[in-house]
């Protein structure tokens, strides 16, 4: 099953619910990449923040670092008074207990 947000996302699923999420960017020449924002924005990746590795079911995969993950959520391009929801909350409290990243509100630890 395949949820459909283009341009800033798809998701894929299986019959379990488990969940990849696809976020289609364009690589500018500085290394750093682009992903357009349902609302007009932009999100800007750093290249260095693109050098991230992470593991799914035992295989290395390449990710965004932990330090470019809590950036990203925070901030939304074209959004007003964003509030994360609860998945955004379990998120950015195992980005905290697991590599120690502390977030402004609304993540902040009252927050989350």
């Amino acid at each position: 099953m395949m949820t459909d947000e283009l341009p800033q996302v798809f998701v894929v699923r299986d019959a379990g619910d488990r969940r990849i999420d696809f976020h289609p960017v364009r690589f500018r020449s500085d290394g750093a990449a682009v992903q357009e924002s349902n609302s007009g924005g932009e999100w800007v990746f750093s290249a260095p923040g693109l050098l991230g590795t992470g593991f799914i079911d035992g295989r290395k995969i390449r990710c965004l670092t932990p330090e470019e993950q809590a950036m990203r959520a925070i901030d939304q391009p074209g959004e007003t008074a964003y509030e994360p929801d609860e998945t955004d909350r379990r998120d950015m409290r195992l980005l905290r207990d697991r590599f120690g990243i502390t977030f402004p509100y609304p993540f902040d630890d009252y927050q989350i």
